[in-house]
């Protein structure tokens, strides 16, 4: 029979009570909530235990998996699955451990983030979410418990729970940030750290989010801009307060995770839950080079926060309209409707116009681009022996 039981440890005037999942059959997909991926384990031996299941102080109070190495010196325990992108993965994962025996979750052997007990004394870190983007091709994607040859405190293992895969392409940064005519730049020190759209958290139902980082390493976003006059915009994060920023550069960034600009026009740190206004005057006669950038330090005792930071409402003064758009693959249907494809930047708005001459054109809709290529069919064609069409900017 499996209990859910309290373990506790003391050290002097320290002492510290963990709730934790106790190991039953439960099988692992049904653990993780995901039977539509195939999952594998590490192998039972000296330097590596596998994971397991169990029904109890799980996340969703129904089962959870666990590591399978506690107390076992210099060892791993992994779980780990394949994917295909682009898409996104979700989970929820906790760690009873001390430093620097840590939970990690890693990308075709690129670790991207991890969790370890607070030093010096270890302990419980309570459920934490953590979504990753993932590009496309097939990505192996991993969690791994990992010990040291020496320190145990805690129960000694990791924790993962409701594990869901999306597949789904990434929203464009020009629909995430309300910004027609802005060719936006993103990267990193992987792929993993590209900014993306999301609509998990935003002011206005879709923002930009930063990528996933570790140690060392940064996620930025950038736009270069001539004849504008300022830029305002909302963000908010969640990282390691004075330790780990948000950043926002006005020209002159130099790209150096270890030793961060010093030019940065204003940063934020720590939990900003609340999305605050920025406002920038440039020099309208220059071309301008904006960067906001999500940058770690090169060494954590343990993860806080979400690693995360968020951009919305990017807006600039004078308004920027968006580029040239096109009219393709035009097509007469049996009906005697007519099909063409609006071609163009995502995320904005087309006005298309017809005429029967050239000179008097006449709006027959306003399109709203969803995709790089926008079908569209003229119903009122049908009677006319030809026409013609063109997309505006607006």
């Amino acid at each position: 029979m499996t209990n859910l039981r309290n373990f506790v440890f003391a050290l002097g005037t320290f002492t510290s009570v963990l709730n934790v999942c106790l190991v039953n059959a439960q099988t692992l997909p049904t653990a993780l909530d995901n039977t539509n991926l195939v999952w594998t384990t590490s192998p039972s031996n000296s330097v590596t235990r596998p994971w397991s299941g169990t029904t109890t102080g799980a996340y969703d109070g129904t089962d959870c998996a666990q590591s399978g190495n506690p107390f076992v010196s210099s060892s791993q325990s992994w779980l780990q699955t394949s994917v295909t992108g682009p898409g996104t993965i979700s989970f929820w994962w906790s760690v009873s451990s001390v430093w620097p025996d840590e939970l990690e979750f890693s990308v075709d052997g690129v670790v991207i983030d991890s969790i370890s007990g607070d030093p010096p004394f270890g302990g419980l870190v309570d459920w934490s979410y953590r979504m990753f983007s993932i590009t496309n091709g097939t990505h192996t994607l991993r969690w791994t418990y990992a010990k040291d040859a020496t320190v145990n405190d805690g129960v000694d293992q990791g924790y993962v729970d409701q594990v869901i895969y999306t597949t789904s392409a990434p929203m464009p940064l020009q629909e995430a940030l309300n910004t027609c005519g802005i060719a936006w730049t993103t990267g990193g020190n992987t792929n993993q750290t590209y900014w993306a759209g999301q609509t998990n958290v935003t002011s206005d139902g879709k923002a930009a989010e930063s990528g996933a980082i570790y140690n060392s390493q940064e996620s930025y976003l950038r736009a270069v801009v001539t004849g504008v006059s300022n830029v305002s915009f909302l963000w908010r994060v969640s990282s390691e307060t004075n330790l780990d920023y948000l950043e926002f550069y006005t020209n002159g960034y130099v790209h150096d995770p270890l030793n961060a600009p010093t030019n940065y026009a204003r940063r934020i740190s720590g939990e900003v839950t609340s999305w605050v206004s920025n406002f920038f005057k440039l020099p309208v006669s220059a071309t301008n080079t904006l960067t906001w950038r999500l940058v770690k330090n090169d060494f954590d005792f343990f993860s806080i926060g979400q690693n995360r930071g968020w951009v919305d409402k990017v807006i600039f003064s004078p308004p920027r309209t968006s580029f040239v758009f096109n009219l393709a693959s035009p097509q007469r249907l049996t009906n005697r409707t007519f099909q063409f494809n609006v071609v163009g930047e995502v995320g904005c708005t087309c006005r298309v116009e017809y005429a029967s001459n050239l000179v008097n054109w006449a709006t027959l809709t306003n399109v709203f681009t969803t995709n790089a290529s926008t079908p569209f069919i003229d119903v009122s064609a049908t009677n006319v022996p030809y026409r013609f069409y063109r997309g505006l900017s607006r």
